[in-house]
């Protein structure tokens, strides 16, 4: 078994990138999800190689986008990996139920040729609505990507998918941009669950950055400290690349786009990829 994750930032314009909809393989293991789903996500199938790839954010940038989609699908295709993740909005969202099928099928049309397990993560573009309303479009992104968060085992390693738009809301770091106590004790149990030798986290918001300080990250990189295995954090959002170091046995990184909006006047760390 060859020991070894690969991670690829390939050039097309800017650079390449994708997210992709295949559903995980029905032959292993189902995922550990803490919330209920339309989807039937499994753990990889087991094979001789351990190579993965992490998509960045979709939304906000112009109709020309899906194209970097599509040329992400046959990137990965190329490249065999075992699987596929993202640090989500896959969607535009903000918007009505009609309006966000509409979109998710045209996702799904544009990835629908990967070859290997996908794990869509939530971001707030998937599940904030307009009009608001309780719960904003979290139903149907369980119904038709995933549940809100879950997690599995593939070889020596743990992968795990956390939700970080519980509250609905960017107003109040420390009140309000929160892991719920439902999602915290989950993880706890999901992380005292697993014998892999080595953690990987994937969440939307990079909620240990400074614009997030007096939220309860601090709580779950205890945690992690505390449990002792090495673990490497991946998060999206801020539509830049940054590699923000280690701090004690945790690596964390914060990828760009995948399609979506590019920021402006920060060239070195603002493009298209897929990592």
């Amino acid at each position: 078994m060859r020991r070894r994750i690969s991670s690829t930032l390939l050039a097309v314009g800017l650079c390449a990138a994708l997210f992709s909809p295949v559903i995980a393989s029905p032959d292993g293991d189902p995922v550990r999800a803490g919330t209920s789903t339309g989807q039937k996500l499994h753990a990889p199938e087991d094979r001789d190689s351990f190579d993965f790839m992490i998509f960045g954010d979709r939304t906000g940038g112009p109709r020309e986008g899906i194209k970097v989609l599509r040329q992400g699908v046959h990137m990965a295709n190329a490249l065999d990996v075992d699987l596929v993740l993202t640090v989500g909005d896959l969607v535009e969202g903000y918007n009505r139920p009609e309006e966000w099928l509409e979109q998710m099928l045209e996702y799904k049309s544009a990835a629908g040729e990967l070859k290997m397990p996908w794990y869509p993560v939530a971001g707030n573009h998937d599940v904030y609505s307009r009009p608001k309303k309780p719960g904003g479009n979290t139903d149907l992104f369980r119904e038709h990507f995933a549940p809100l968060y879950y997690s599995f085992d593939y070889k020596w390693a743990h992968f795990i998918v956390l939700f970080s738009d519980e509250s609905f809301s960017f107003s109040n770091p420390a009140k309000n941009q929160n892991f719920s106590p439902e999602q915290m004790a989950w993880l706890q149990s999901d992380v005292a669950t697993t014998k892999a030798s080595m953690i990987f986290v994937f969440q939307h918001h990079p909620r240990w950055i400074n614009r997030y300080e007096g939220c309860n990250w601090d709580d779950v990189h205890r945690m992690f400290v505390e449990d002792g295995r090495p673990v490497t954090v991946f998060a999206g959002h801020i539509h830049l690349y940054r590699d923000d170091g280690l701090r004690d046995n945790i690596h964390y990184y914060t990828l760009a786009t995948t399609g979506g909006h590019l920021q402006r006047f920060t060239q070195s760390a603002a493009l298209h990829h897929v990592d």
